[in-house]
């Protein structure tokens, strides 16, 4: 989820859910001392309160009907799918 700082409207119901931080992959890429960035990283998020327990999520095996393929051109409009 990307928020706008400017935006200031309440989160929704389903936002309030979803948008948790048990419910969130904090990523973090470079050359760093891993000790030193957990600790940064709980400092600046160790206290946000988790959401609610969520259900796993289901997933279902989808029968593979041969091969599939995505093309994808860069047009002068921007990029085209077929």
């Amino acid at each position: 989820m990307i928020v706008c700082p400017h935006d200031k409207s309440p989160l929704t119901v389903e936002e309030k859910k979803y948008y948790t931080p048990n419910n969130a992959t904090l990523v973090l890429t470079g050359d760093f001392n891993t000790a030193e960035i957990l600790k940064t990283v709980e400092r600046y998020f160790g206290k946000i309160p988790g959401g609610q327990a969520l259900e796993q999520p289901r997933f279902f095996d989808v029968a593979q009907e041969g091969k599939k393929i995505l093309k994808l051109s860069n047009s002068h409009n921007g990029f085209s799918f077929s």
